[in-house]
């Protein structure tokens, strides 16, 4: 991929009107790596929306529609227990739909896995739209409430500089 983008000191507070050359997010970061994927289409959005039978939240659809895929290599409140690397993106190989369809007990109970750690854990949207992440580690699963919804997820993701 291409080098990370350098972006400037804030980090989350993600808004659909700033250009991506800044991240269009804003929070209490210092410098960091931030690299946008393809951004999804519309029609991309809807097939996700069939599929889990509901409307993805409208602040995850304004991310993905601006970052896709995006890769960020940081944790959720700085924490190490909460690792992510990256948001799903919409392709067919790897996207967000081949990673439901890989997890049909989740996609029973309408649930939605929308980005990863690089342990193969998942962050999911439950059917309420709240954000948990989900361990598989040692064989034993765990869940564990991360957000209450996508907005206040993505502003409590650091990345740490090098």
């Amino acid at each position: 991929g291409t080098p990370f983008k350098r972006c400037p000191k804030k980090f989350m507070t993600f808004t659909t009107q700033v250009e991506p050359s800044n991240c269009g997010w804003g929070t209490k970061m210092s410098d960091f790596g931030f690299e946008p994927g393809v951004p999804f289409q519309e029609t991309q959005i809807k097939r996700i929306e069939e599929v889990i039978g509901r409307r993805l939240p409208d602040d995850y659809v304004a991310f993905v529609k601006q970052y896709g895929g995006a890769f960020v290599g940081g944790y959720v409140d700085g924490s190490e227990d909460f690792p992510i690397l990256a948001f799903f993106d919409a392709s067919e190989e790897k996207g967000i739909l081949r990673n439901l369809n890989a997890l049909p007990d989740l996609m029973e109970d309408g649930i939605l896995p929308f980005a990863d750690c690089e342990l193969g854990n998942v962050y999911v949207f439950d059917k309420e739209n709240r954000v948990h992440y989900i361990n598989y580690y040692g064989g034993k699963t765990t869940s564990k409430k991360i957000a209450n919804d996508f907005g206040d997820f993505l502003r409590r993701i650091v990345v740490n500089g090098d």
